[in-house]
This record gives structure tokens, C-alpha cells and sequence, in this order.
């Protein structure tokens, strides 16, 4: 099994060199068949930091964290985000992108976020289930234009908080992840 070195870094402290590589990896193996016009509407935040994968000196994996305080069920939630999961194609399938999340949901942790929510397509599904996340019945952000839009492909995983992540599953009130999407 190839060995690989980890790292969260602090977005504004990543060079030029590394927010290339996460760019490219992330467009020719990723998310290249995402609309521009989308991209720009509803994934317009800045994450926190990037967790980065390498094997030896090349870029094989990457995430974004966010954090963000919300309002559910009239209380006040640290809500953590994971973002962008990308592994190199040739990489799949040995475990990248679970040291990547692994890794992301530490510093989470860390940033004493109640939950963790991100959303995925169905074949990473199972990727998640694995990392304790489970399906949210229904969730909300705004886009760029003020515009609420809905989702189905949502997941949550507790970090500080058990209950609060049983309230979201149970899905009496949609979860609003607040501007921008991730």
C-alpha cells in the first residue's frame, strides 16, 4: 500500500504552486463537467483550509473545510462543511479520500463545529456512510443572487454534537446551510 503525507493548511497560507495543482486536479479529474455559470452562483465561499494529499511529491487527493455559524430549529449551530473531495483517477480505491475526509473532519473537531455536512453523488455514497455521515431528508442554501435553492444530495455526520445531528436526519426542518454551497 503507497504511503501518503496529509496536510490541512490554513487557505491564505497556500503558495501559488499548490492552489494550481488543487485547481487542476480538481477540473481535469473532478469537477470539469460542472457548469461555469453554476460554480459561480452557488459555490462562490472561500473554504477555511485545504486538506492535501500527496504521494511522494505529486498531488493525489484534496478537500476544503468550511465552518459557519447557522440557525436550526431556533438555535444557534457551528456547522463544519467538507468541499471539494477530489482524488486523482489513478489514485482511487486506496484510500485517499478517506485520509483526505479523516483528516478534514479532525480539524473540524477541532474547530468545535456541532456537525459536518457536505454533499456527493451517489457513487461516493458509500465513502461517507463508512465516516459516520447519513442522508439529510432536505436542506437550503442562498445562491450569489439571493435566491434560495434546494438539494437532496446532502449528508451529515456528527462532530461535537450527536443530538443535533439526530434532530437534522430526522428531517422535521430542512437544514439551511446558509450563503453558498459547498
Amino acid at each position: 500500500m503507497p504511503t501518503f503525507q496529509v496536510s490541512n493548511l490554513q487557505v491564505d497560507t497556500l503558495t501559488e504552486e499548490q492552489r494550481a495543482a488543487v485547481f487542476q486536479l480538481q477540473v481535469q479529474h473532478c469537477f470539469g463537467d460542472v457548469p461555469g455559470a453554476e460554480i459561480e452562483e452557488d459555490f462562490f465561499t472561500e473554504p477555511v483550509s485545504r486538506v492535501l494529499c500527496y504521494h511522494e511529491d505529486e498531488l493525489v487527493g484534496c478537500a476544503g473545510t468550511r465552518v459557519r455559524p447557522i440557525q436550526f430549529e431556533e438555535q444557534t449551530v457551528m456547522l463544519g462543511g467538507i468541499s471539494g473531495v477530489c482524488t486523482q483517477r489513478d489514485w482511487r480505491g486506496q484510500g485517499v479520500a478517506t485520509q483526505v475526509c479523516t483528516a478534514a473532519m479532525h480539524f473540524l473537531a477541532e474547530a468545535k463545529c456541532d456537525v459536518v455536512f457536505l454533499s456527493t453523488s451517489p457513487m461516493a455514497r458509500r465513502l461517507y456512510e463508512k465516516l459516520g455521515f447519513r442522508p439529510v431528508p432536505r436542506f437550503s442554501w442562498e445562491n450569489i443572487h439571493g435566491q434560495v435553492k434546494q438539494g437532496d444530495n446532502g449528508m451529515v455526520a456528527p462532530i461535537c454534537s450527536r443530538e443535533i445531528a439526530e434532530r437534522i436526519w430526522q428531517g422535521e426542518h430542512s437544514l439551511h446551510v446558509g450563503r453558498g454551497y459547498w
